[in-house]
């Protein structure tokens, strides 16, 4: 989950403030209020667009297609009782995501997903 996560922050589109006082703010808000912008990749659009940022950050396709394998295994392992972001990316007020644990941990039977090598 956590490689998911930081693959949801490194896709995330930075938004430039249109004056210093809107910069000023931003940091502020960020400083006060720590957030988490992250997706599961559920959906096929929001898949591509990760598909192309690793592609585009140098990683080997065979590589990028093993992971994304692997979230797929993740999603479909989880379940729809997981609480998993359904499509695209959202943006919560803390750093670690609400999951239901006991929803996919229980249904793993043994198996480990791993994700290393990518």
């Amino acid at each position: 989950m956590t490689l998911l996560s930081l693959v949801a922050i490194a896709c995330q589109e930075k938004k430039a403030p249109t004056t210093a006082a809107a910069g000023d703010a931003q940091e502020a808000q960020e400083k006060a209020a720590p957030t988490l912008t992250y997706s599961n990749l559920v959906d096929t659009p929001t898949q591509e667009k990760v598909q192309q940022a690793l592609t585009a950050a140098g990683i080997s396709a065979q590589h990028v297609a093993a992971f994304l394998e692997s979230v797929a295994l993740f999603n479909q392992t989880a379940g729809a009782k997981a609480n998993l972001v359904p499509e695209g990316f959202v943006t919560i007020d803390s750093l670690l995501p609400k999951y239901d644990e006991g929803s996919h941990t229980n249904r793993l039977d043994g198996q480990i997903l791993c994700l290393s090598g990518i």
